[in-house]
């Protein structure tokens, strides 16, 4: 009885390594290959975005695993909607700013000043999340107390294909008084093929 144990416990320490090998052909552990085919399961090659954040330089270029992040999708109702995420490698889980992106899907600039009713078919929008830190939320909000408009986000699409996007954006965004400008923003994403949609 002693043998039939250690003779099940050796076949069944065979069988996890043949299944394995069988599913890892190149012999290299699946961490190394996962990292070596990362740019093949990337769409359409690499992403790039930056801007200035009230002065300070942001800059991200990763997409992750179920591409949500730094990838373009495009909406039904002809939109295009990305998340450019400020992480500089794929092991950063914990990104610092994350801007959210949604305007219509056609070459040229679209704007939208504050005090104009939103409409998602002819204007961009505009989110800033701080990510750590204050984790304060801006968008392009409304007329101010003292009649004023200030916020406003302007994005304009360069290039848009069935692969990639790129172009070029702008804002100055508010959150309870409290402003955030963006300026000289530039992007070259690509879009998604993944399932997940945010």
């Amino acid at each position: 009885m002693k043998h039939l144990k250690l003779l099940v416990t050796i076949i069944f320490s065979v069988c996890i390594v043949l299944f394995y090998a069988c599913n890892n052909p190149s012999g290299s552990q699946k961490s190394d290959n996962n990292q070596n085919s990362k740019s093949e399961d990337t769409p359409a090659g690499n992403a790039s975005f930056s801007v200035n954040l009230d002065g300070a330089l942001i800059t991200g270029n990763v997409v992750d695993e179920m591409q949500l992040r730094n990838t373009a999708f495009l909406d039904p109702d002809n939109t295009v909607e990305f998340t450019l995420v400020s992480s500089k490698d794929g092991s950063d889980q914990n990104p610092e700013y994350s801007i959210k992106i949604m305007c219509p899907a056609k070459t040229g600039s679209s704007i939208h000043v504050g005090n104009i009713e939103f409409d998602k078919a002819t204007m961009p929008a505009i989110y800033l999340d701080h990510l750590k830190g204050d984790y304060m939320s801006y968008e392009v909000a409304g007329v101010g107390a003292d009649n004023s408009v200030t916020d406003t986000a302007t994005v304009t699409i360069v290039s848009l294909s069935k692969t990639r996007i790129t172009g070029t954006f702008s804002a100055n965004i508010s959150n309870e008084g409290k402003k955030a400008i963006l300026t000289n923003g530039k992007f070259d994403i690509p879009f998604s093929t993944g399932t997940l949609h945010p």
